[in-house]
């Protein structure tokens, strides 16, 4: 696939203007139920993830920029691609995801359950490693995105950490479910995270169907590597 100048453009404007107008919502979203525009963590919280999106976003837009507009869509207009709805997932989801963000901030404002900050430099170092690990896994597979497609030139991916479990980059992103609330000093919030793994692992059952009827290799590949998140587990 070539790109067009349009979709050049379209990449530029994602890291000059998405990102900036994305940081600034989260840190409303943050600060405001914190009722405390000072508050360390959510100030960490936003350096940290907005670094990794910044350095994301340039990446690729030198690497590889056809890779940022295949993942900033959950679907593709390519007839010969092959997608599955996600509906159910997202309705669930989002909620869940949300309060694991927003209610750290409510927390830290009432001092519902806060966590000593041990506890919380756990949390941090969890959000970077997991970050981390959704870089290395989506510089492994460049055909990972965020809704459930196939695309027409969809290669098996066996090589890194899809050699231990098949879906290496739900456990990264769950491990960020449990950072996030962590670092952010809410301990209801740690267990309403719970909740994103299994949601995720819902997800992973939809997600196979599609796999081994479309995917070429997927079958044998699900033989050689039994695993789907947690090696010798599950």
């Amino acid at each position: 696939m070539v790109l067009t100048l349009n979709d050049r453009i379209k990449i530029l404007l994602l890291l000059i203007f998405y990102t900036p107008v994305v940081a600034v919502i989260f840190g409303l979203i943050l600060f405001i139920p914190a009722n405390d525009f000072a508050w360390l963590e959510g100030w960490l919280f936003l350096i940290i993830f907005f670094s990794y999106v910044v350095f994301y976003m340039l990446y690729y837009l030198i690497r590889d920029p056809e890779v940022i507009l295949k993942r900033a869509k959950y679907t593709t207009d390519d007839p010969e691609t092959h997608t599955l709805p996600d509906k159910t997932f997202m309705i669930l989801a989002v909620p869940v995801f949300g309060f694991i963000l927003i209610f750290p901030a409510v927390d830290h404002a009432y001092t519902l359950s806060p966590l000593p900050w041990e506890i919380e430099i756990i949390g941090f170092v969890g959000l970077i490693i997991s970050l981390i690990g959704v870089t290395y896994i989506n510089k492994v597979n460049r055909y990972a995105s965020k809704g459930l497609v196939i695309h027409k030139d969809h290669e098996l991916i066996t090589q890194g950490p899809y050699k231990y479990i098949r879906h290496p980059m739900y456990a990264v992103v769950s491990i960020t479910s449990f950072s996030i609330p962590l670092a952010l000093g809410s301990l209801i919030a740690v267990v309403v995270s719970f909740a994103f793994p299994i949601l995720l692992i819902y997800r992973i059952g939809i997600e196979e169907q599609m796999l081994f009827e479309h995917l070429e290799g997927y079958k044998e590949y699900a033989k050689e590597v039994p695993y789907r998140l947690i090696p010798k587990i599950y």
